[in-house]
């Protein structure tokens, strides 16, 4: 293999023209499960699927001297790049769109992105505006990572859903997936309101930003388990009235259905995982803790099992980050991914000098611990046939937002 400075250029053509888009369709995918939709389609066989490009690497002369790596494949190491422009396309696309709508369209800077959109709620823009221009600095403080350069891409926030669906469709890699809420791909994000709250709204827009920033902060073809994890870890974060991220915090929107209560956000993905570890943790060990953060993409995103692999990939990086000792080597971990080191999941195990079973321990007991920290809810109990319900669907397979029965509730420790 040729030495690491000699495949720079060609990485990041690489990325430009093929992986970007390539990783979009997964992680539309990935949106769509975490939403309840949970509707996978074949092109992610046929082309998200790895596949390898004979095209030689040039070295530093601009002599071909080798094979570039399989598309779709984690590529060692990953090497943080620029920002990358709009597609003229796209984005011209979703200029068309927002022209159609009923409500003028507005386009101005936001946190150094190309901003577009026909919101005109001006609490909730200004919410976004406070989330967005912070979010660079939120995400140097929590991992220790600086992207490099500025943002060049675009976001664009549509007010119906139906615009941003027929924005979906126009790539041929994302039409069909119709319980996306976000997508990330050809330098840009978009994402939408239509019946969802502010809340909802902005922590996909977090969540798609963060794509955007682990490629310049690390590299454009993590692991599928790194790259989501790290999103989902400021997406599922609380954000406050003024627009303040509170990572390590969790999301929460509750809605009243009847007999039923809602719950959707960061929350709703820790209650589940805590049912499924069971009352003390106890249940440690009922999945292959280093297998799954080993998954390729589309195995990361299958819809048998996405929402599980999600929860299970954010509460890790959850677990590292809370404690000084294992907080310390993830994020110089981290650094090292950014340098050139390996950004596999056994690479960062090695790092910390445990093996997966004590991982997978202490996972289930953070778990656990966290769950007992969230606001007051009356949720049911631990134990409880409708938790142990909860709990089967949802090690068993995807499953729509939380819905807690008001008869079966009980109470939850306060924070």
């Amino acid at each position: 293999m040729p030495e690491l400075p000699d495949l720079t250029a060609d990485l990041e053509a690489l990325t430009e023209r093929e992986l970007e888009e390539k990783k979009s369709v997964a992680r539309a995918a990935g949106a769509a499960m975490r939403a309840g939709a949970f509707t996978l389609l074949a092109l992610l066989a046929s082309d998200a699927r790895a596949t390898p490009d004979t095209r030689p690497a040039p070295n530093a002369a601009g002599e071909g001297v080798g094979v570039a790596p399989p598309l779709g494949l984690a590529v060692e190491p990953p090497l943080p790049l620029p920002a990358l422009s709009p597609n003229p396309e796209r984005l011209a696309a979703a200029r068309a769109l927002l022209a159609e709508g009923t409500v003028a369209s507005a386009e101005s800077t936001l946190g150094g992105y190309l901003f577009l959109t026909d919101i005109a709620d001006p609490r909730l823009i200004a919410r976004a505006t406070a989330v967005v221009d912070g979010l660079e600095k939120t995400y140097f403080e929590r991992y220790g990572r600086r992207p490099v350069g500025a943002p060049r891409e675009a976001i664009v926030l549509f007010q119906s859903e139906k615009d941003y669906r027929r924005f979906q469709a126009g790539d041929p890699r994302l039409a069909g997936l119709s319980g996306s809420t976000g997508l990330a791909g050809r330098g840009l994000v978009a994402t939408f309101q239509g019946e969802r709250s502010g809340d909802e709204l902005l922590g996909t827009l977090v969540h798609e930003l963060g794509h955007l920033l682990n490629r310049r902060a690390l590299g454009p073809s993590l692991p599928s388990w790194l790259d989501e994890g790290l999103a989902d870890d400021l997406g599922a974060s609380r954000i406050d009235p003024e627009g303040q991220l509170h990572p390590g915090s969790w999301s929460r929107t509750l809605e009243s259905q009847g007999p039923e209560i809602r719950i959707s956000g960061g929350e709703a993905a820790l209650r589940d995982l805590a049912e499924l570890y069971g009352p003390d943790g106890a249940n440690a060990g009922r999945f292959d803790l280093g297998a799954m953060l080993a998954l390729e993409w589309e195995e990361f995103v299958e819809e048998e099992s996405a929402e599980l692999h999600y929860a299970v990939a954010t509460a890790f990086i959850r677990m590292l980050l809370a404690a000084p000792t294992s907080n310390a080597l993830f994020r110089d971990w981290l650094a090292a991914v950014a340098a050139g080191g390996s950004p596999a999941a056994e690479a960062l195990r090695l790092k910390l000098d445990r093996p997966w079973s004590e991982l997978d321990r202490a996972l289930a007991l953070w778990t656990r611990a966290e769950f007992a920290r969230l606001p007051a809810l009356r949720p049911a109990a631990i134990g409880s046939a409708a938790a142990s319900k909860r709990a089967q669907a949802f090690a068993a397979g995807p499953s729509a937002p939380d819905r807690l029965r008001l008869g079966d509730l009980g109470d939850a420790p306060p924070r």
